[in-house]
């Protein structure tokens, strides 16, 4: 899509507005508990990302490619990094009135639990890879 002078000045505009407002929103939000100026920031955040979108200076893909998906095989690793995590949390509930309070203690109830946690992780990234064809 080519864009005129005018338009693609009005899209940076848009955009370095957007950028603008975005970084208000941090910062409203990590400084200020409650503020209108925050939900203010946010509805025109909002409008102006749908203004970029209805007017074209943002394009969606004309076509999305859609990846088959083997259903069985990813919800196994889902299932197994769930598992995981159940287990890991199990392990520090279970090991902490078990183990003693000290050093020694507490790297039993981390290390097993890093790793468990660390397996449910690479579960659940092998699950969310899909491969499109």
């Amino acid at each position: 899509m080519m864009f005129t002078s005018a338009g693609k000045k009005r899209s940076v505009a848009i955009a370095t507005v957007l950028l603008v407002l975005g970084l208000a929103i941090i910062w409203l939000d990590f400084w200020h508990q409650v503020s209108p100026w925050r939900t203010l920031a946010t509805v025109a955040y909002a409008f102006l990302t749908a203004v970029l979108f209805l007017t074209g200076a943002l394009e969606l893909p004309g076509r999305l490619n859609v990846a088959r998906v083997d259903v069985w095989r990813r919800l196994s690793d889902v299932v197994k990094c769930v598992i995981s995590f159940a287990v890991a949390i199990g392990w520090v509930a279970i090991s902490v009135k078990l183990v003693p309070d000290t050093d020694l203690g507490v790297a039993i109830i981390l290390v097993p639990s890093g790793v468990l946690c660390l397996l449910g992780g690479f579960f659940y990234a092998r699950s969310a890879w899909i491969s499109v064809k």
